[in-house]
């Protein structure tokens, strides 16, 4: 839209706007932008409509605490209840590390188990 705008603009200007290039910003971001293997993993099950995964953190005493998660491997089962796959993430002192370390081995499992079927 705001090209349709630029160019409309040069070509009702006079003889000497219409020789102007038009170029795009030059500024450049470099902003890096850093998803969560739990964001991934919650994109992937929504995508093949498998209910979202269920966290459960367990804290120690040590103040660190390790999560542990559930979640469905398919949609429905022929005639069964659909297959579930409970996995444990590392131990940190780092709720998101732990989380993302659980999230980790969950895609890495789904990832083996596509291999086998």
């Amino acid at each position: 839209m705001v090209l349709d705008e630029l160019v409309k603009q040069g070509s009702s200007g006079s003889a000497s706007s219409t020789n102007k290039k038009l170029s795009p910003p030059t500024k450049v971001d470099h902003t890096t932008l850093t998803i969560s293997a739990r964001m991934i993993l919650d994109i992937m099950l929504e995508y093949l409509g498998i209910p979202k995964a269920i966290y459960q953190r367990r804290i120690y005493s040590q103040n660190t605490i390790s999560v542990t998660m559930l979640f469905y491997t398919s949609t429905h089962s022929a005639g069964a209840s659909p297959s579930q796959m409970i996995i444990t993430g590392v131990r940190s002192a780092n709720e998101e590390i732990a989380e993302d370390s659980a999230a980790v081995e969950a895609l890495d499992t789904w990832n083996a188990l596509q291999v086998l079927l």
